[in-house]
């Protein structure tokens, strides 16, 4: 039996799946409503519920994430609903959020506690590419997103213990036989919690529970430095920008606290 249509809204996630087309969850089905008409079209769930669900506009995807013991993802095309692919993955307990990278190719994941991590999969290949725990006492992430130009970055917004929310950026450093993640948190001014992030070209919109709104610049990992010209014992050009690079990078990453009273370091 198919679904044809689903009424509510439960204050779930709400996000365009196209230009024309918004999606969000309803009872347990995945609902894409036309913004030109009342037309609907419903992804229907296929276990106790759906948890949450990732979009991806350009390529026209969607991954759904199932409620219940050991739950599954699925990933969907938007344009004909077709199932592209299902992950079976080790989070017995289920997921918080998840995230598709803007190639459409990466699937990031995390899940609940006592499994607080974050997991990035090839989702067509199922295949796991790198693991890491949320930092101690963070809780559980609220919220994850892929840089929009490099699927080897990515920023979490983590519902720490206590109260006092963070958000913290990961780094992918692919080596030869293996991927390894690193990550640094975004220093801010502990009165003002973060509750969400969102990505612009030079680094993350960081919004608080209290109202404020941070920019916090990511910079890619410092350059390393060219050897001098055998002819010369100046320093290269090249050298002195990485110099500069790494110095003011502290390691990959400059926090700067935008607001009325002026910018400063984190």
């Amino acid at each position: 039996m198919d679904l044809l249509y689903s009424s509510g809204y439960a204050c779930s996630a709400l996000e365009y799946a196209s230009k024309d087309e918004i999606i969000y969850i309803c009872g347990n089905g995945l609902v894409i409503q036309s913004l030109q008409n009342s037309s609907q079209r419903v992804i229907r769930g296929t276990s106790f519920g759906i948890q949450g669900f990732a979009v991806n506009r350009k390529h026209g995807l969607v991954a759904v994430a199932e409620k219940g013991p050991n739950p599954a993802i699925h990933v969907y095309s938007v344009h004909d609903l077709q199932l592209l692919g299902s992950l079976h993955l080790d989070f017995p307990l289920g997921y918080t959020c998840l995230a598709l990278s803007a190639d459409g190719e990466r699937l990031a994941v995390c899940g609940e506690e006592p499994h607080a991590r974050i997991s990035v999969y090839a989702w067509r290949k199922a295949e796991h590419i790198v693991t890491a725990d949320l930092p101690q006492r963070s809780g559980t992430a609220t919220s994850v997103s892929f840089h929009p130009y490099d699927g080897d970055r990515l920023a979490a917004t983590l519902n720490t213990v206590g109260g006092q929310g963070s958000t913290h950026v990961w780094h992918i450093k692919r080596l030869w036989d293996r991927c390894e993640i690193t990550s640094k948190k975004v220093l801010m001014d502990l009165t003002h919690p973060s509750s969400t992030h969102c990505w612009y070209p030079g680094g993350l919109y960081v919004g608080t529970s209290t109202g404020h709104l941070y920019a916090a610049l990511v910079l890619p990992p410092p350059l390393p430095a060219a050897p001098p010209p055998a002819h010369s014992t100046a320093p290269s050009t090249r050298a002195g920008i990485s110099r500069a690079i790494s110095t003011c990078s502290d390691g990959g990453s400059v926090f700067l606290r935008a607001g009325a009273e002026g910018a400063k370091d984190g």
